[in-house]
């Protein structure tokens, strides 16, 4: 059964960590500094059963780095709020990050309540978190008053949570990935990572890629929840035990997956969504942060048209990073204003490494669609000279919750003998085109007898698999010998 990962939320000194050692058991702040200062500063673990991990994350605006990073491998949230202090800036942004990150379920603990004697005022607090929740479309599932004295209150909320733990986490597809939080040597087995598992799974033995820099090694042991096993699936929380491997060449942000599903890019084309709350202004070329899993890069935003971006605008965009990013379709991001940090918008990526002139992407930009079904069949109208097999689609989509064998079926495209997937229009097209090539070259140099499978595909620019389907089916057709 794959495990299910919340992750917590609300300002600093609201009780985050205390909550979450009430609930299981584990202080979360391991770091001598967080011990010293009281506050949490990076991502904290607590495995409460075999089902349920919790990650506790800062509360401080200056660590929101690490929150986000925490955010990007959870399924629930646990929302976080003093009884005395009531909803507060980083309980706002955290909530946003959340949302933004598709995490729109879960819990809501009022904590401190045994500092409070007004009840009225309790009460206020609450149905402000309420309304700040609905407005980011964000469910509930309950809001407990929690005493922090005492613990009244959180066996209600355990008994809550727990009401969750057999739902699972579905899979489409077993290629496997898996962003990096943690790095460390244990003495006797070598270079540990961690973090949730985001897509299929993995098996002791197999081979892994890590990516920005290309690294191989095999999976040497793997344990989930403190115990050994010889799988993890998604949803996971995952302790990787890798071979021949030294910590130092891998860090916090790293991808571990399945060889051959990823690639490097700087440019990304993306759906993003400015929150409602923001006062910022996105302008084109603007330095922008973004937070892809448990990675924060520094890039710029290239607008199709003149425009400012406010709050609540939705566009499709071109995102040019100042370093290489693996990333993959219909991955969620964060958007984070450069100077002073703040969080202004969240992405949807559309194609994680895009092909073809600046001309080219700034006309598809605006066309691409948000919905992955439709964006399949828009990729294989629009690139009907270079069809992709049904395998490079599903490499293409992995992350994405479609089934491509049924989407052909769906918009009625075909598949050839060789396995390319192509639309009627799309063959019709190039029927057209090649019977003008072969017209125009006649004329040219009627004596001519013989045109070169190679020279055809040179001048029409097409894959060498398309040119070989369209052929075939001209000379089936005794159009062409």
């Amino acid at each position: 059964m794959s495990q299910l990962v919340i992750g917590t939320a609300g300002h600093i000194d609201h009780g985050k960590t205390s909550l979450v050692k009430a609930i299981t058991g584990t202080n979360t702040d391991n770091l001598n500094e967080e011990k010293i200062r009281g506050m949490t500063i990076d991502l904290g673990f607590a495995y409460w059963n075999k089902s349920i991990t919790i990650i506790d994350v800062p509360g401080h605006e200056k660590f929101i780095r690490n929150m986000a990073a925490g955010a990007a491998g959870i399924h629930f949230g646990l929302v976080v709020v003093a009884a005395d202090d009531g909803i507060m800036p980083q309980t706002i942004e955290h909530i946003d990050i959340l949302t933004l990150l598709g995490v729109n379920k879960g819990w809501v603990a009022i904590t401190k309540i045994d500092i409070v004697d007004d009840p009225d005022w309790i009460e206020l607090v609450e149905m402000d978190i309420s309304d700040c929740l609905s407005e980011r479309g964000f469910k509930s599932f309950s809001i407990r008053r929690i005493n922090n004295i005492n613990h009244e209150g959180v066996d209600l909320l355990k008994k809550d949570i727990l009401s969750i733990e057999n739902r699972k986490i579905q899979s489409l597809n077993k290629k496997f990935r898996m962003n990096i939080d943690r790095v460390f040597s244990k003495t006797g087995f070598g270079t540990v990572v961690t973090g949730t598992v985001l897509n299929g799974t993995a098996i002791t033995g197999e081979e892994i890629e890590i990516f920005p820099a290309k690294l191989k090694s095999k999976i040497r042991g793997l344990q989930s929840h403190g115990g050994s096993t010889n799988i993890v699936e998604k949803g996971d929380r995952a302790a990787i035990n890798l071979s021949n491997m030294k910590s130092v060449k891998l860090h916090r942000g790293d991808i571990i997956s399945t060889p051959g599903i990823l690639n490097h890019s700087k440019y990304i084309i993306a759906n993003i969504q400015m929150i409602q709350s923001t006062h910022w202004k996105i302008k084109n070329n603007q330095r922008l942060r973004f937070h892809f899993g448990t990675v924060e890069v520094l890039g710029r935003v290239i607008f199709h048209s003149p425009m400012v971006l406010k709050k609540g605008n939705k566009i499709n965009l071109i995102i040019k990073l100042e370093t290489e990013l693996s990333t993959v379709m219909d991955d969620l991001f964060i958007i984070r204003s450069y100077s002073p940090m703040e969080t202004i918008a969240g992405g949807l990526v559309l194609n994680p490494n895009p092909k073809g002139n600046w001309k080219e992407l700034i006309e598809i930009c605006p066309q691409l669609p948000t919905d992955s079904s439709k964006r399949f069949e828009f990729y294989v109208s629009y690139n009907w000279s270079k069809p992709k097999s049904i395998n490079e689609w599903n490499n293409l989509f992995f992350n994405s919750n479609i089934n491509i064998e049924k989407l052909i079926e769906l918009y009625g495209l075909k598949v050839s003998k060789n396995g390319i997937v192509y639309s009627i229009k799309g063959k019709k097209q190039a029927t057209k085109d090649i019977l003008r090539y072969f017209n125009e070259s006649y004329e040219k140099n009627p004596y001519r007898k013989i045109l070169t499978f190679l020279s055809i595909k040179n001048n029409l620019n097409w894959s060498e698999r398309w040119l070989q389907t369209i052929i075939e089916n001209l000379v089936s057709k005794k159009l062409i010998n």
